[in-house]
């Protein structure tokens, strides 16, 4: 158990190393994470594509509705863990 916990330790600080850390107009920053679990084999869902939105009010006007305009903000493959 406790050769497991330090493997988590280590990958935790891999990631920190890896992330982006922008901090926003509240001062606050952050990143977010994304595990697939590929349930018929029981093992990670490695080569799936992910996609994070921005969704903006300002998109094209229908019928006197503005519609809201979908940003894609980054673009991300899943890998085997």
């Amino acid at each position: 158990a406790c050769a497991l916990s330090q493997l988590d330790k280590i990958a935790w600080m891999r990631l920190l190393m890896k992330v982006d850390y922008a901090e926003g107009n509240d001062g606050h920053g952050g990143f977010l994470t994304c595990h697939v679990l590929d349930t018929a084999n029981g093992t990670p869902a490695s080569g799936m594509r992910i996609e994070l939105h921005r969704y903006e009010d300002d998109g094209p006007e229908r019928n006197g509705i503005r519609t809201q305009q979908r940003i894609l903000i980054k673009s991300f493959t899943t890998n085997s863990d």
